[in-house]
């Protein structure tokens, strides 16, 4: 098998779920690949050989596919209005509003206005970042915990996806847009 390897840029930890026959499940949960934490839950009793042999298949099985996995959170900006523009990656985003996320564009409005007086509008997100010229030849995700409603998805201006499933999770293979060693910018409308 080949050694393949991922950069993942996510809020969220990795989850990979490995059924079992007869409805046995175990589920792993990897922080990072160099601090592995297994959360096991079994749904039917299984035998401890059973449970040795997987959990060291599963150990291994991560071995080989180590990622790197990155806080994406802290250093977004915002805008609130319908920008042109914005998905480019020269756009001057400047005067835009620092914020971390998870950030509603409108959450200073919370508590303060009733439902039907909150602002409904577009906006627009927008990151800064750097990928590793060492990360070259490895394949890069962009994961997000949930979006509420829909967005649109650009890096480095071109769209890489469109959203509209409320607050799931999403995510992408941007391998193709990222510029390794140099500036990038995801934008989200």
């Amino acid at each position: 098998a080949k050694n393949r390897q991922a950069v993942i840029f996510t809020s969220l930890h990795e989850f990979t779920d490995i059924d079992l026959p007869n409805r046995r499940h175990i589920k792993t949960t990897m922080k990072t690949a160099s601090n592995i934490t297994l959360n096991i839950d079994i749904v039917m009793s299984i035998r401890k050989k059973t449970i040795a042999a997987l959990l060291c298949g599963i150990m291994s099985a991560m071995t080989v596919h180590a990622r790197d996995t990155y806080n994406f959170n802290p250093g977004w900006l915002l805008i609130i209005g319908d920008m042109t523009g914005a998905e480019k990656r020269a756009y001057d985003d400047s005067g835009w509003k620092k914020i971390t996320l998870p950030h509603a564009f409108n959450e200073d409005e919370a508590y303060k206005v009733g439902i039907a007086e909150m602002t409904d509008t577009v906006a627009w997100y927008r990151k800064h970042f750097k990928v590793p010229s060492s990360a070259k030849g490895k394949k890069v995700f962009l994961e997000f915990e949930g979006v509420r409603q829909g967005a649109d998805f650009y890096l480095n201006g071109h769209h890489i996806g469109l959203h509209e499933n409320g607050v799931m999770a999403v995510g992408f293979d941007v391998t193709p847009y990222i510029l390794f060693g140099k500036a990038n910018v995801i934008a989200v409308r």
